[in-house]
């Protein structure tokens, strides 16, 4: 199913002076009310999983390509993943990495970028974050953490997204409410309810995504194994 080289590259943190950045290139596809003063909490729960591959070649006009995994604990991820807790409301003491979360977390995966300095010949990028995630896993448990991975959650936006996630595994939550992008006459983009077929327009505007949260849980009918 992944196709890695025998050495696929290895992730470092994001330092605190890119979120800025991270977070202007999130909102340029997601609209939301997410503040860089939220970015920063997360930041803080677990910035181990805030993860850059930088190019293999660097240069000034390639930009790093980028993972963001966020540990929430069993209640809010549930809520997450139904809908009935959004992205931008999730907060600090939600998170659980280095604390023990008895009743498991799950991984959200807030931001997956490739840079435009990604080299094909290292590996599929979403099979090398894939075994980035795994690596975290392992990683934690090395330090006798206690706790499960209930389950694995992204918020696609783009059909590339979506198609990548599910080649994982991933399946759309049947609970969540989905949404479209449209882009205004301005540029300026907004979220409306999803009401079926649209023709790349919708009252007028262009439809620019599809939102659509997907998740990979042990309690999936297919019987996935996360392996982790």
């Amino acid at each position: 199913m992944f196709l890695l080289l025998s050495s696929p590259p290895e992730p470092i943190q994001i330092p605190t002076h890119d979120l800025p950045t991270l977070l202007a290139s999130d909102s340029s596809l997601y609209p939301s009310t997410l503040t860089l003063q939220t970015l920063r909490s997360w930041y803080r729960a677990a910035p181990q999983l805030f993860l850059s591959f930088l190019p293999s070649s660097p240069s000034p006009t390639h930009a790093p390509s980028t993972l963001v995994l966020l540990p929430l604990r069993a209640a809010p991820w549930r809520a997450l993943v139904d809908g009935r807790l959004k992205e931008e409301d999730m907060r600090e003491e939600m998170l659980s990495w280095d604390g023990e979360a008895e009743e498991g977390v799950g991984l959200h995966v807030w931001h997956i970028e490739r840079g435009e300095g990604w080299d094909g010949r290292r590996g599929r990028f979403g099979d090398v974050c894939w075994a980035a995630l795994e690596e975290a896993v392992r990683r934690r448990r090395e330090k006798r953490w206690r706790g499960r991975v209930l389950g694995l959650s992204a918020l696609t936006v783009t059909r590339p997204g979506h198609a990548l996630f599910a080649r994982l595994g991933f399946s759309d939550s049947p609970a969540f409410p989905r949404e479209v992008i449209l882009r205004g006459g301005e540029g300026s983009l907004r979220r409306v309810p999803y009401a079926g077929s649209t023709n790349g327009h919708y009252a007028g505007e262009e439809v620019v995504g599809q939102v659509r949260m997907m998740d990979l849980s042990r309690a999936d009918p297919w019987g996935v194994d996360l392996k982790i």
